[in-house]
């Protein structure tokens, strides 16, 4: 996936991460391994795909899960 795809979407990916996390450097963070990981797969998500979109923003909400799911057991073992 091309630099110009990363641009485009970009701005909108960080959004919709922020909107959930409240973080923006997580956000970022993020948004960059979903592209890096879509970048790195032979098989992975290509731009010209119908539902290109909403497949990115299915990744990016599954990623975001996971950051929550982490800082949320984190949380708990400081607490005990």
């Amino acid at each position: 996936m091309g630099e110009e795809t990363h641009g485009y979407y970009r701005s909108a990916s960080l959004k919709f991460c922020e909107s959930l996390i409240k973080d923006k450097e997580a956000a970022q963070q993020i948004v960059c391994a979903v592209f890096n990981d879509l970048s790195n797969s032979p098989s992975g998500l290509r731009l010209t795909e119908p539902n290109f979109k909403s497949r990115l923003f299915i990744l990016l909400r599954n990623q975001v899960f996971n950051y929550l799911k982490t800082a949320a057991k984190r949380e708990l073992v400081s607490v005990h």
